[in-house]
């Protein structure tokens, strides 16, 4: 009898130890296969930005002048626009918006390039100079101040003036909740010599006010492009 009993008890405790062991191997295999799927989904979307980041620096390539296998003038025409200003005869080159990456500022900062061909016989002289603009969103009047921004290109810093500033007041919201919104827009010059620096530079940073501002790789790209399209620019008759 006491064989028996001792013989159930081994049985039962075999059944029990095959259950919970069944129960874990599955728990664990749905655990594997949740993870496996947010791997998937994870390199899904690296493989998008890597695809989108090829494209970017593929633009940015061709528009610095550098020759590529598929070198597009659409390419270059969707990142910087050339236009004739009817009144004045003067040829007008500006970059598409690029936004700065910032501290200590809520608003969104962007960036802009422009560069104005002086028209044909009116005597005037053509420096490496580009005028650069920074358009800000929901800041206020945060820059009102302000009288010139510091730009760092890896370790020397260039104090610029402001030649410019603009406050813009817009409304958003529905019919029963306005807010007034301010945007603000300031320009100041980048002389030819620091231009040329800017551009060969590693690290690019800018302080506005109480606002750092970090130049993106896109940023400095876009300026090497505007130094190389400028110079192509000037050159024509």
């Amino acid at each position: 009898m006491q064989k028996h009993f001792l013989k159930f008890v081994f049985v039962l405790a075999m059944v029990f130890t095959l259950t919970h062991t069944t129960r874990a191997d599955v728990s664990e295999v749905e655990s594997l296969r949740a993870e496996n799927a947010q791997l998937k989904a994870r390199v899904a979307e690296l493989e998008k930005e890597l695809a989108r980041a090829r494209q970017t620096s593929t633009e940015l390539a061709q528009l610095a002048g550098v020759e590529t296998p598929d070198e597009s003038e659409q390419t270059l025409e969707a990142r910087v626009k050339e236009v004739v200003d009817e009144k004045t005869g003067q040829t007008v080159m500006r970059t598409i918006l690029s936004e700065f990456k910032t501290e200590n500022s809520r608003g969104k900062h962007f960036l802009s390039l422009e560069f104005v061909k002086p028209a044909s016989g009116d005597g005037k002289s053509v420096d490496g100079s580009i005028e650069a603009r920074i358009l800000t969103g929901a800041t206020g009047s945060q820059y009102m101040q302000a009288d010139h921004i510091t730009i760092t290109a890896d370790g020397q810093a260039y104090d610029l003036p402001i030649t410019s500033y603009d406050r813009t007041l817009r409304r958003a919201g529905d019919m029963r909740r306005r807010i007034d919104i301010s945007d603000e827009e300031l320009t100041f010059t980048l002389p030819g010599d620091v231009l040329e620096k800017l551009v060969k530079s590693s690290t690019l940073e800018g302080t506005l006010g109480n606002t750092k501002l970090t130049f993106t790789r896109d940023q400095i790209l876009l300026m090497r492009a505007m130094q190389v399209r400028k110079a192509d620019l000037v050159a024509q008759p």
